[in-house]
C-alpha cells in the first residue's frame, strides 16, 4: 500500500530532480512556449530519465498541444521500452490567491502507473543543503502501480524545509472524470477544493492553516503527466479545459456555478427561468445561457449582468416538444448541463422530431455526431422503434427503442452517419402510430 511518508518523499526527490534539469539545462531541444487561457507556459523538455520512473520529458509536437476550442492536452507516449511524459509550467509567478482550473480527463481511467499533477514549484535557492521549493500540490491523481486501488486523488502541502516541517496532506477517491480544482493561498492559509464538474459534488475540501504554508517566492504552477514505478502500458492522455487567477484580495467572480431550469417541463413557447447560483463576487459580472453543445460551440440562449452570488433570467421555451440541454457560463467555467422537457400535454397527431436537424460530416475514429431524437402524440405506455426510413419495415432496423408516457411524450438519441446526406426517419409504436422527419449531413 502507498504510505503518505513514502509518497511525500518520493515526490519531493522527483520534483528536486526536476528542478535540477530544469536549472542545468539539459533540453532534449531548445526551450518552447505554448499559450493557453491567457498565460505562457514553457513545454518541459528533458532528454535524461529523471526522477523516479526514470521519465523523460517531450517527444514530439504531440505531446503537449492546444486544440480549437483552446483545450491543452498532455499526452505521455510510450515508444518500444522509453517512455516520455509531458508536462508545462506557467511562465509568470503568480502569487497568493485563487488558482482555478477545470480539468476534461479522462483521469480516472489513467494507467495504474501514470501520475497527473498540479502543483506549485520554485527552481530558487538552496539554503543549507535544503531546497525550499515552495511545493502545493492542487491535485496529485494517481494508482501509484496498484492494481486493486482506485483512483487515488491527493492534495498536499510539501515541506518548505526538508526534515523541519512535516507534509500535510488529504486523500480522496476520484471517480469523475471531468474535476474543477480550485486552490486559493494565502499567508499562512491555503484551501484545496475539488468539485465533479458534471454534478457539482464536492469530492474534497481540505483547508491548512499554520507555518507549514509556504511564501510564494517565484514558485510557478506546473502540470504535468508521468509515470511511477513500472512502465505504463499504453500512451496516456488528459485534456485541460481552462486555467484561471485571481490575486489576493481582489473581488475577482469565481466559483463553479450551478444552473437550474424551473419549472423543468413545460409547454411549447412559453418562459421558465434559468436560475444560477455556486458564485462568489460576481457583481457586474457577464452570465450566459448557452445551449445542448456547452459553453465551448454551444449557441447563446441569453446573456444576463450577475449579482453577488449569481442571478436568474427568463428564457422563451422552444416550439418544438422535445428535451433541452442548457449550460450557464461564467468566466469560461461550465455549469453541469440542466434539462429541460417541452412537451404538449394532448395526444394528437403523432409528431416525430430531430435535433439538430443538420450536422456535419465525421468519421468512424471521431466517433460521430450525437443527434436527439422525440416524438409527441403516440400511445401512451407503447414501445416506440425508430429508425431510417429505408429499413422500414422490418422492426428489425430500429436504432432507438423507447417507451412513450402517458402523454405520449418520449424521447432518445443516435449517432449521426458518417455520409453525408438526407436521411428519413420513421418512430413506430406498438399499436402502429407512426411519424416521420429528415435531417441532413453535410
Amino acid at each position: 500500500m502507498w504510505g503518505p511518508k513514502q509518497y511525500n518523499i518520493t515526490i519531493i526527490s522527483f520534483l528536486f530532480l526536476i528542478g535540477i534539469v530544469l536549472s542545468t539545462g539539459i533540453q532534449l531541444t531548445a526551450a518552447s512556449s505554448i499559450s493557453f487561457s491567457g498565460y505562457n507556459w514553457t513545454i518541459q523538455k528533458l532528454a535524461t530519465p529523471t526522477g523516479v520512473g526514470s521519465n523523460r520529458f517531450w517527444y514530439n509536437s504531440s505531446s503537449v498541444y492546444v486544440d480549437g476550442n483552446g483545450y491543452l492536452h498532455l499526452n505521455m507516449i510510450k515508444i518500444g521500452s522509453t517512455t516520455y511524459a509531458a508536462g508545462v509550467n506557467n511562465t509568470k509567478a503568480l502569487g497568493y490567491g485563487t488558482y482555478t482550473i477545470d480539468v476534461q480527463g479522462p483521469i480516472n481511467n489513467l494507467d495504474k502507473c501514470a501520475v497527473f499533477g498540479i502543483f506549485t514549484w520554485d527552481n530558487g535557492p538552496t539554503t543549507g543543503g535544503n531546497l525550499y521549493n515552495r511545493e502545493l500540490d492542487f491535485l496529485e491523481d494517481s494508482k501509484w502501480c496498484s492494481a486493486t486501488v482506485s483512483q487515488v486523488g491527493s492534495s498536499v502541502v510539501q515541506p518548505a524545509d526538508d526534515g523541519q516541517i512535516a507534509s500535510q496532506f488529504t486523500t480522496f477517491s476520484l471517480t469523475p472524470d471531468n474535476l474543477v480544482i480550485t486552490t486559493t493561498w494565502n499567508p499562512g492559509y491555503v484551501s484545496f477544493r475539488i468539485t465533479d464538474a458534471s454534478t457539482g459534488s464536492v469530492l474534497s475540501n481540505w483547508v491548512y492553516t499554520g507555518s507549514g504554508v509556504p511564501t510564494p517566492g517565484n514558485a510557478f504552477v506546473n502540470i504535468n503527466l508521468w509515470q511511477f514505478g513500472s512502465q505504463i502500458a499504453t500512451n496516456q492522455q488528459v485534456v485541460v479545459k481552462s486555467f484561471s487567477f485571481a490575486p489576493e484580495g481582489s473581488s475577482a467572480c469565481s466559483g463553479i456555478p450551478v444552473l437550474t431550469i424551473s419549472p423543468s417541463t413545460a409547454s411549447p413557447s412559453s418562459a421558465v427561468t434559468a436560475s444560477v447560483s455556486g458564485l462568489s463576487n460576481c457583481n457586474g459580472a457577464t452570465i450566459t445561457i448557452k445551449d445542448y453543445e456547452g459553453c465551448t460551440s454551444g449557441s447563446t440562449v441569453t446573456t444576463f449582468t450577475g449579482s453577488a452570488t449569481g442571478g436568474s433570467v427568463a428564457i422563451t421555451n422552444p416550439a418544438i416538444s422535445g428535451q433541452y440541454g442548457y449550460y450557464a457560463c461564467v468566466n469560461g467555467i461550465s455549469s453541469a448541463k440542466a434539462i429541460l422537457t417541452v412537451s404538449s400535454t394532448s395526444n394528437g397527431a403523432a409528431v416525430l422530431y430531430i435535433q439538430p436537424t443538420s450536422v456535419p460530416a465525421t468519421t468512424a475514429a471521431n466517433g460521430g455526431i450525437r443527434v436527439n431524437v422525440s416524438g409527441t402524440g403516440f400511445s401512451p405506455g407503447s414501445i416506440v422503434n425508430i429508425g431510417y426510413t429505408s429499413n422500414f419495415p422490418p422492426m428489425s432496423g430500429a436504432i432507438v427503442s423507447a417507451t412513450s408516457a402517458a402523454n405520449g411524450y418520449w424521447s432518445g438519441y443516435f449517432i449521426a452517419p458518417w455520409t453525408p446526406g438526407t436521411y428519413t426517419m420513421e418512430a413506430i409504436d406498438s399499436k402502429g402510430v407512426s411519424a416521420t422527419a429528415s435531417f441532413t449531413v453535410t
